[in-house]
């Protein structure tokens, strides 16, 4: 049997341990903004969900406000998170607040455990199976009116590295973003000037009259091509190369 130069071997290990995405990618992380207009005083409902081929995943859920205050059931003043064949929790919930928050949802392969969170806080970890293709925001207003949801600063992350981002500056988003569901009276903007998080624009999705109305607007992930993915640079790879040829010298 053949053996590899010890120098070979700790140059892979490095460049594996570095550069994960390129050998073995395990954890993508999706991230945004989304500003809460009242807390549990905001009449209409948010959804943030990432999806399958076939089916949702996980989600993260603001309901509107005639739910009321429930510590231990659905309420209009806590975060409510689900993944598909967990046990959601009742308890502990983060409570919601005026302003801008940011909600991330992180899936990592070879585990397969997504991990759902809030400014930073876990709010929900559970098992999926099918990997994810889609994430949708939703709107929902029920009778509350002429409302909007505003999310901003969309950001796709593997491994640490970024491979994708929206900031909703320009007139119209990149390839990848589509309308998924809009009734009637209602309206998706994609450049909505109003109250970006950061830059010139945000993603507004909301409702001109007062009805059981409901929108949403979608990405599709399956879209962001494999060149996103950073590879290691030239400089690194000749370290690396540095590095097997001194150990192989070595262990002769």
């Amino acid at each position: 049997m053949k053996k590899f130069p010890v120098g070979c071997v700790a140059a892979v290990f490095v460049l594996a341990t570095l550069f994960p995405n390129r050998v073995a990618a395990a954890t993508t992380k999706i991230s945004f903004w989304a500003y809460d207009q009242a807390a549990g005083n905001t009449p209409y409902y948010s959804h943030f969900q990432i999806g399958s081929a076939t089916a949702g995943i996980a989600s993260i859920n603001l309901n509107d406000w005639g739910w009321g205050y429930n510590p231990s059931g659905t309420s209009a003043w806590h975060v409510s998170p689900e993944i598909v064949g967990a046990t959601d929790p009742t308890t502990s919930r983060v409570v919601r607040s005026v302003g801008w928050h940011n909600y991330s949802f992180s899936m990592n392969s070879q585990t397969n455990i997504i991990s759902l969170a809030m400014d930073n806080q876990s709010i929900h970890t559970g098992s999926y199976s099918a990997p994810a293709t889609s994430f949708h925001f939703g709107f929902h207003d029920y009778y509350g009116g002429a409302q909007r949801t505003i999310i901003d600063d969309f950001l796709v992350e593997m491994d640490g590295s970024t491979i994708y981002s929206e900031t909703f500056d320009q007139s119209s988003p990149s390839a990848g973003w589509s309308i998924t569901s809009q009734d009637a009276n209602t309206y998706i903007n994609f450049h909505d000037t109003s109250n970006p998080h950061s830059g010139s624009g945000a993603l507004a999705i909301g409702a001109t009259a007062r009805a059981n109305l409901f929108a949403s607007a979608g990405f599709d992930l399956t879209s962001i091509p494999p060149a996103s993915v950073p590879e290691p640079g030239t400089s690194l790879l000749l370290v690396l190369a540095g590095l097997s040829l001194a150990t192989s010298r070595r262990a002769r």
